[in-house]
């Protein structure tokens, strides 16, 4: 569905599909579908923002990921593969 943001010639079409031909409806639309994307863009850079440490300086990223499983419990041990 995004990517009918980034094409007006394609969010036309696929609203005329469905029925849609007003310009001001298709122009309400695409929109808010911009404006979505912008949101989600957002939140990725945030996201990425929150694996850098306080100061914004090189180093390990702290949190936003899950501990490693404990030994034994790996999905290659589990299936009986030994991990070394």
């Amino acid at each position: 569905m995004m990517v009918l943001g980034l094409s007006p010639a394609l969010l036309k079409k696929t609203l005329r599909l469905y029925g849609i031909t007003s310009q001001t409806e298709i122009m309400e639309i695409q929109k808010v579908i911009q404006q979505f994307l912008m949101m989600q863009m957002a939140a990725q850079a945030a996201a990425a923002e929150e694996g850098k440490p306080a100061g914004g300086g090189a180093g390990k990223a702290t949190g936003g990921g899950s501990p490693p499983p404990p030994p034994g419990e790996t999905p290659a041990e589990l299936n009986g593969v030994t991990v070394q």
